[in-house]
């Protein structure tokens, strides 16, 4: 017995519309390029964070095509730009914003750190 092909499309929940491929390609290239920049060293560090050629990321940096499963984990994992993304793409956005603050105060620690080591070597010197 079998059951009777209706569509090839995954059902989503709600109401919201499915999220396209090209949407991924489109947001996933301007994260990378707001944290990289869009020259080749970007290009080289996209292949580098992921173990893909070059081509790949280039073709990544510049939004034709978005990256697979395992390399996009790759990205996630070394690009907050692109977990912001991905987490917005799911319609995450509670852990979105988690995320940013979290990335928040850990840029605000590091700089009470710089400032804590300047005002230490300027009370030595005083």
């Amino acid at each position: 017995m079998s059951f009777p092909k209706e569509s090839n499309k995954f059902p989503v929940g709600g109401d919201r519309p499915p999220v396209s491929e090209g949407t991924v390609a489109t947001e996933i290239a301007k994260a990378l390029r707001r944290e990289l920049g869009n020259s080749h060293a970007a290009v080289k560090t996209v292949a580098q964070w992921t173990g893909a050629s070059e081509r790949a990321a280039k073709n990544w940096l510049a939004g034709r095509f978005a990256p697979s499963g395992e390399h996009l984990v790759s990205l996630v994992e070394r690009s907050n730009e692109v977990l912001f993304v991905f987490l917005i793409l799911a319609h995450r956005h509670d852990v979105a914003t988690a995320a940013v603050l979290v990335d928040v105060r850990d840029r605000l620690r590091a700089a009470f750190l710089t400032v804590d080591r300047i005002l230490g070597s300027d009370r030595e010197e005083t």
